[in-house]
């Protein structure tokens, strides 16, 4: 894929921490933050090379790095959806499953910016139209992406609006390492739910809810992320509605994050490794690299009544915002 378009934005906070922002998926390469002993470095994974997120290599690993993913976050099966009364076939890209938006999906495009950014800037706004029939999806959307520091908060709004019925359902896929290298396996997580959605062996909601009490999925009481057997996380948790929704904490570097969302939903995913992307374009890792916290509706929400919608009515508009919020051991500590 030709990358020529490629550019990279800067956002910068009081403290000199730093958002690195491609206008190729609307997507977080970087985001620099001071740890306990004031050293900076990079809490989301990312590639070196920015050039790298149009490969082949990394579109065919579909691990989405950094990037915001949708028309609609997380899987829809049944090959489609029924919207009034309409069936609206979708592209699949994972086993006739469509796992984040298809294939080609927002990720995959190029967003407008504006033109006159400065690298001291503490905000950027991309957007991207996401034209009818974007891999089967009903309706002209319209998207913006806002990425901006609020002090030590980095916040994320997703807004969209389209000349049609449509679905829709946003969320960034950073992979979360507050080592900035390493393993997660000795972070602490946090979330605030007690419930999660049972899956088939799709990853598909089965539309039941199941309890976390007594069960590894708890996380009510922050622990270590790999206990015991670990297999790792590709699991959808029902928040609660007051934050923080979930807290990431290392005691190695003494960061702390605090996440905090409007969605319903929290999509955490463990991926054991990046395979052939880490031999030939990242840094290496140990098991267990990062960790997402997708905040998102639920998966597969058009199949099941019961879910929060997922439809967007023409005209209206979409929003979801998602703060990270950021403290050090020594000052700013919260929750």
């Amino acid at each position: 894929m030709m990358m020529d378009q490629l550019k990279v934005y800067n956002i910068t906070n009081h403290r000199g921490w730093t958002g690195q922002i491609l206008n190729y998926g609307a997507t977080l390469n970087a985001l620099f933050i001071s740890d306990a002993k004031g050293i900076q470095r990079s809490v989301v994974l990312g590639f070196e090379n920015p050039m790298v997120y149009g490969s082949a290599v990394h579109q065919n690993a579909q691990f989405f790095v950094g990037a915001t993913v949708g028309r609609f976050a997380g899987r829809i099966g049944s090959g489609g959806f029924r919207l009034n009364d309409q069936d609206h076939p979708i592209s699949a890209n994972e086993r006739g499953i469509q796992l984040h938006g298809g294939p080609q999906a927002l990720n995959t495009l190029y967003w407008a910016a504006p033109a006159n950014h400065s690298p001291n800037d503490a905000s950027i706004e991309l957007s991207v139209l996401s034209p009818e029939g974007h891999n089967g999806f009903p309706g002209n959307l319209k998207i913006t992406a806002r990425f901006e520091w609020l002090d030590e908060t980095f916040r994320v709004t997703y807004t969209a609006c389209s000349d049609q019925d449509t679905i829709v359902n946003l969320t960034n896929h950073s992979y979360f390492n507050l080592d900035g290298s390493g393993s997660v396996c000795g972070h602490e997580l946090y979330i605030n739910a007690n419930k999660r959605l049972a899956l088939n062996d799709d990853l598909l909601p089965t539309g039941h809810y199941c309890s976390l009490e007594g069960t590894s999925f708890d996380f009510s009481k922050s622990k270590p992320i790999c206990q015991k057997s670990f297999g790792g996380l590709d699991t959808p948790f029902v928040l609660k509605k007051r934050g923080p929704h979930a807290i990431l904490y290392s005691q190695k570097s003494g960061i702390k994050l605090s996440v905090t969302t409007n969605q319903p939903g929290l999509v955490v995913f463990t991926p054991h490794n990046f395979s052939h992307l880490t031999q030939e374009f990242m840094t290496p890792h140990e098991p267990w690299p990062g960790l997402c916290l997708e905040c998102q509706n639920f998966p597969d929400a058009p199949h099941h009544p019961h879910f929060p919608t997922s439809v967007l009515k023409a005209n209206e508009v979409y929003n979801h915002i998602t703060d990270y919020d950021f403290s050090i051991d020594g000052f700013g500590q919260k929750g």
